[in-house]
């Protein structure tokens, strides 16, 4: 007798939709975003744990030199930044900055090729950093001036980000701080200081601590309370 060969039985599987797959990694990745942010809120942050260089509020300091007794809170920005200026604006007119001490740390938002997104960030925040060393509160002046003033209806900052040029963005700081009070030869110490190796140095720090210890893209963050938020700031 002739024995019946037997036939193995394949299993077959059955192709996802690729509507489906897609639909499952956005779950993922929902999830993923999801766990990041419950963990950060459960983190607390505290600013004086942050080696930053940073500009102060000139409420915040006493005559003395020393700091008034308010908590403190950091404020991370691009000079170029839309948010950041906005957020800014929000801060000052909410009642925010007389709540706190307040510090204000430069950063320079990068492209994947490692340029700064906005013109002339990096030369704003080498005169604010520079101008800080005088310890006159002109360096949180700058940054008033170029996140709420204008000129011919046009904002200073769309005008540095979007008209000068680096030389035009140079002699606009440097007016203004003529005009904040500086005499020209103060004005010719923060021009050197501001080309110093130093400055590069410190513009790097801030970058570094942004990306690898407090882990987050872009900018505006503000740190206070034992939280850090990140993104557009609302008033309460």
């Amino acid at each position: 007798m002739k024995k019946k060969s037997s036939k193995q039985s394949k299993v077959k599987f059955q192709k996802l939709p690729k509507s489906l797959i897609a639909a499952f990694l956005v779950a993922v990745g929902v999830i993923v975003v999801w766990t990041a942010l419950v963990i950060s809120g459960l983190k607390t942050y505290n600013p004086e744990d942050y080696d930053f260089n940073y500009v102060t509020l000139v409420n915040s300091i006493t005559v003395d030199g020393g700091s008034v007794d308010k908590p403190v809170a950091l404020s991370i920005f691009d000079p170029g930044c839309l948010t950041c200026a906005e957020s800014y604006r929000n801060e000052k007119d909410s009642g925010f900055f007389e709540k706190y001490t307040m510090r204000f740390v430069p950063f320079v938002i990068r492209n994947a090729d490692g340029s700064g997104r906005f013109r002339n960030s990096e030369i704003i925040i080498r005169y604010i950093l520079a101008v800080e060393q005088l310890k006159s509160g002109f360096a949180v002046a700058l940054i008033d001036r170029l996140f709420t003033g204008e000129h011919d209806g046009i904002s200073y900052q769309v005008l540095f980000n979007d008209y000068y040029s680096h030389e035009e963005a140079t002699a606009t700081i440097e007016e203004w701080l003529l005009e904040f009070g500086l005499n020209d030869g103060a004005i010719v110490e923060v021009r050197e200081v501001a080309g110093y190796p130093e400055i590069t140095t410190k513009t790097e720090e801030n970058y570094e601590i942004v990306k690898n210890e407090l882990k987050v893209n872009e900018v505006p963050v503000l740190i206070y309370d034992g939280k850090m938020k990140t993104g557009l700031y609302t008033s309460q």
